[in-house]
């Protein structure tokens, strides 16, 4: 019976793809299972690759229609036989020893439902990713890959992935897991080293020019999917979000449609205020 599973969904990522299962199948901890999800890939170079990695040892490939990334990791947790889970993108890799490392923690610490690496960017950006851990700030912004190791069972028991959410799915997996904690502020352990590479692609002007109104509805979804979490620290959201909001005033000028989100913020925080100790239904009408 392995240890961990690694679970990759792949969408016409063939590119890549080799490097990132490479990375999985030559872990220090030798019970690793690598579970690869074709997300009904149409590109040849990559049918050719998932035919490559089913080839390797310990590496089993699963196949689905285009149903995106999330039912994508869905099916790998159903397939899953470890006891402990991390997800990898088929375009990132993982160093050498992160699974050792993090299931060390995860069977010492039975409160930890979190071990996350250093994350470091490469590709078109470079350098560190993401802030230190904190509750308040994973619920205003997607700050941790989803590239992090958890409980198998706890992830089936917090729903596994929102298969609706087309962005900010990561973040909200992740408050859903946290919130089965004793504490969820604790409920994250972060090693010290870089652990998880993540690739950055170059941006296009279309693939930015997504409405912010959209943005926010899925903003404000992730936060209607964990209102008892955000009932618990509401004041440390505030905190956050107040500070977001100076920087967001200082690019109004530069940026005009950054007003209306700004504007849809402060209603956000000022109903979520309004609503401290009253329950989670109080949070319902300001989140749409």
């Amino acid at each position: 019976m392995p240890q961990i599973s690694i679970i990759t969904p792949v969408y016409n990522s063939g590119e890549f793809l080799m490097e990132s299962i490479q990375s999985s199948v030559r872990q220090s901890l030798q019970d690793v299972e690598v579970i690869v999800v074709d997300d009904g890939s149409t590109h040849s170079l990559t049918l050719k690759r998932l035919q490559q990695v089913a080839r390797l040892g310990r590496v089993d490939v699963i196949h689905q229609p285009h149903l995106g990334v999330s039912a994508g990791r869905n099916l790998a947790l159903a397939h899953a036989r470890a006891k402990y889970v991390l997800p990898v993108d088929s375009d990132d890799y993982i160093a050498p020893d992160y699974c050792e490392q993090a299931v060390r923690v995860l069977e010492s610490r039975p409160e930890v439902m979190i071990v996350k690496g250093g994350t470091e960017m490469f590709g078109s950006e470079v350098g560190p990713f993401g802030p230190p851990f904190s509750i308040g700030r994973l619920m205003a912004q997607s700050i941790m890959p989803v590239g992090a190791v958890f409980r198998r069972e706890q992830a089936l028991a917090a729903g596994g992935f929102d298969e609706s959410l087309a962005r900010y799915e990561d973040q909200d997996f992740f408050l859903r897991l946290l919130a089965l904690a004793p504490n969820p502020a604790h409920g994250v352990h972060e090693l010290n080293e870089s652990m998880y590479y993540y690739r950055k692609h170059p941006i296009s002007v279309t693939s930015t020019a997504r409405g912010d109104g959209i943005d926010l509805e899925l903003r404000a979804k992730v936060l209607r999917n964990n209102l008892e979490i955000l009932d618990r620290f509401a004041p440390e959201y505030l905190e956050f979000m107040d500070q977001q909001e100076v920087l967001l005033k200082h690019f109004k000028y530069r940026y005009g449609h950054i007003e209306d989100c700004i504007s849809r913020l402060g209603s956000i925080a000022k109903g979520i205020t309004r609503g401290l100790g009253r329950g989670p239904s109080c949070y319902e009408r300001w989140l749409g």
